[in-house]
C-alpha cells in the first residue's frame, strides 16, 4: 500500500502465504537500510514488493514465523538507543528454526548486511573445513596484511579475503569496507 502522504505510523495490510496481517510502517521499518525496510520506507516505489490480486504485499513465508519476527521488530522500535549493528534475531524454538534463518537472510535483517562481518578461516588446501573465527564490527576483526609477501588479498561479491600462508581468511560484507 503506497500513500506519499502517509506517517511512519500508517497501518500496513500484508498477505503472508495467504493469512492477512496488520502492521504499522514504523515496524516495519525498524532496522534502516535492510530490505525490509526499503520496502515499505515512505515515497518508495519498490519493484520488490510482490502484490496478490487484491494488491496487497504479498510474502511468500510462514505467518507464525513472520508474526515472530515482527514481535521482535517491535520490541527494537521501542528501544531506539540500541545499534543496529548489536541487533540478532532469534529464532523460535522447534525443527523451524532454518526457514526463519532465511527468512531473516531474504529480508536484509541478518547481521551481515550491516557493518557486521562473518569471519572465517580454513586451510587453503581443503574446501570442506571452515571454522568460525569470529562475528562483529570488522574494524575489530579485520588485520590488514603486513609486508609479507605471503599476503594477498581479494575481493569478489562483496566478499574479502585475505591468504597467509596456508589458511584463507573470508570477510562477509560490504563492497564499502576499504580491504587496501
Amino acid at each position: 500500500m503506497y500513500n506519499s502522504s502517509s506517517s511512519d505510523d500508517d497501518v500496513i495490510e500484508l498477505n503472508v502465504s495467504g493469512e492477512r496481517i496488520s502492521t504499522l510502517r514504523s515496524t516495519l521499518t525498524a532496522i534502516p537500510n535492510s530490505k525490509l525496510a526499503l520496502m515499505f520506507t515512505k515515497d518508495n516505489r519498490n519493484v520488490w514488493q510482490l502484490k496478490d490480486k487484491e494488491d496487497v504485499v504479498f510474502f511468500d513465508y510462514n505467518p507464525v514465523q513472520f508474526k515472530y519476527l515482527l514481535d521482535q521488530l517491535r520490541m527494537i522500535k521501542r528501544t531506539p538507543d540500541i545499534s543496529p549493528d548489536d541487533i540478532t534475531f532469534q529464532a523460535p524454538q522447534g525443527d523451524i528454526q532454518t526457514n526463519f534463518s532465511y527468512m531473516i537472510a531474504d529480508l536484509g535483517l541478518n547481521a551481515c548486511n550491516s557493518r557486521k562481518l562473518l569471519v572465517a578461516c580454513r586451510p587453503a588446501n581443503n574446501n570442506k573445513m571452515l571454522t568460525l573465527a569470529g562475528i562483529g564490527k570488522w574494524k575489530d576483526l579485520f588485520r590488514p596484511c603486513s609486508s609479507n609477501t605471503h599476503c594477498q588479498i581479494e575481493i569478489k561479491n562483496d566478499i574479502g579475503f585475505y591468504y597467509v600462508q596456508d589458511q584463507a581468511w573470508g570477510f562477509e560484507g560490504h563492497s564499502q569496507i576499504n580491504l587496501s
